[in-house]
């Protein structure tokens, strides 16, 4: 059985700092955290906010056109974002979907298109949508390349 000590036998030598007094070191240490985050606050609000506000502007603007069939200018819209933010998945579905639609004109677009979406996962859902776009002789190829596995 083991036996409780009294509280009276802890070690009497404990050191503790007095109240607010810190080392050199940690005083330093957050008076440059205070100076970096009155430096990088006011930069994102005025540049990284902005810039992400102006981005929604475009693929709200790039999506408009693709809902209102002005194809061209959705491509070139939407083409653009993809070059300044090339993991942008809905950016190149819109890409591969506007290739699909033009798949009468030549084959080559499918290729193009698949080029778009390869390297990316879709659910079903989002499969389906892009089926939409295509012509019943190519949905079953589509199928095969994104399959999940």
């Amino acid at each position: 059985m083991i036996e409780e000590q009294p509280i009276d036998s802890a070690p009497k030598e404990l050191y503790i700092l007095e109240k607010h007094k810190y080392p050199l070191w940690v005083k330093a240490f957050w008076f440059y955290v205070l100076l970096v985050s009155a430096y990088a606050i006011p930069h994102f609000l005025y540049y990284e906010l902005a810039t992400h506000r102006a981005l929604n502007i475009k693929i709200r603007k790039a999506e408009q056109l693709f809902l209102n069939k002005e194809y061209n200018e959705s491509f070139d819209l939407f083409n653009s974002i993809l070059k300044k933010y090339p993991n942008f998945k809905k950016g190149k579905v819109r890409l591969a979907e506007m290739c699909f639609l033009m798949i009468p004109q030549s084959e080559d677009f499918y290729e193009a298109g698949i080029e778009y979406l390869w390297g990316e996962e879709f659910t079903r859902s989002e499969r389906n949508e892009i089926e939409e776009f295509l012509p019943s002789e190519y949905q079953k190829d589509f199928r095969l390349c994104f399959e999940r596995v």
